[in-house]
């Protein structure tokens, strides 16, 4: 989350005062939709780090089963992704990104390491089955207290409905959709931690982006009535004075 999150801060005051075509790179609508694209990525992914790290102070039965199941899930997701967003605002910079002496190429080898240290990704979605089957009523203890928002959301409540049948299945059928499980889980948490604690245009831009059809694995695929864009990215913009 750091590394991602630094890299955008960097990538977002880059573009502000780097010019193509006549115009800063943060006005160019095909560089905004990825840099709104980036900055729902980066918050969410903070969103649910400092969520497990409130989790981490107390052992009632909400925060082990958050720590137990969503900590080597997030591991997971957070660190995949951080390799591919790194690559993605490494290219903002253009060659200069990518030479040695510069920090973006820097950040972007260092982003894999976190994918294997303390586990590799098909070991961070094995540790969370296993949380699963040692103790079942954990996921569902999960499952609820990710209801009390969900359920307000049509998106998010078919999702949640229907991951949860998905993770009834027998163990082989489970562990051979590991990946795709815990993927969903983790998007469907984050989606949750952001309508219960960011503003709506954020919330709302993160679910219709995410459950859309146009969003794919390339950064900016989004449909641009689905997101706040000018919102977002002036929001951004306030942090990083």
């Amino acid at each position: 989350m750091g590394i991602a999150g630094g890299a955008y801060e960097r990538s977002l005051a880059y573009s502000k005062q780097r010019k193509a075509f006549g115009k800063h790179l943060v006005e160019q609508p095909l560089m905004r939709a990825v840099l709104a694209d980036l900055v729902l990525e980066t918050e969410a992914a903070m969103q649910l780090s400092f969520h497990l790290a409130h989790c981490y102070e107390s052992d009632d039965e909400l925060s082990v089963a958050w720590k137990r199941i969503m900590t080597p899930a997030s591991k997971f997701w957070i660190c995949k992704r951080a390799v591919e967003l790194t690559g993605e605002m490494m290219e903002v910079f253009g060659g200069n990104g990518y030479v040695d002496n510069g920090i973006m190429a820097r950040i972007f080898k260092e982003a894999p390491v976190n994918t294997i240290w303390e586990g590799s990704g098909n070991v961070m979605c094995l540790d969370v089955l296993r949380a699963i089957a040692r103790e079942p009523e954990s996921i569902e203890v999960l499952f609820k207290d990710l209801a009390s928002t969900a359920m307000q959301d049509e998106t998010l409540k078919n999702e949640l409905q229907s991951l949860f049948k998905l993770f009834q299945q027998s163990p082989e059928e489970v562990q051979f959709m590991g990946r795709s499980l815990v993927s969903r889980l983790v998007i469907l948490a984050q989606a949750v931690l952001l309508k219960h604690y960011a503003p709506d245009y954020v919330a709302d831009a993160f679910i219709e982006t995410r459950y859309s059809e146009f969003h794919g694995r390339v950064v900016g695929m989004i449909a641009a009535k689905q997101v706040d864009v000018d919102r977002l990215l002036e929001r951004a913009l306030a942090k990083d004075k």
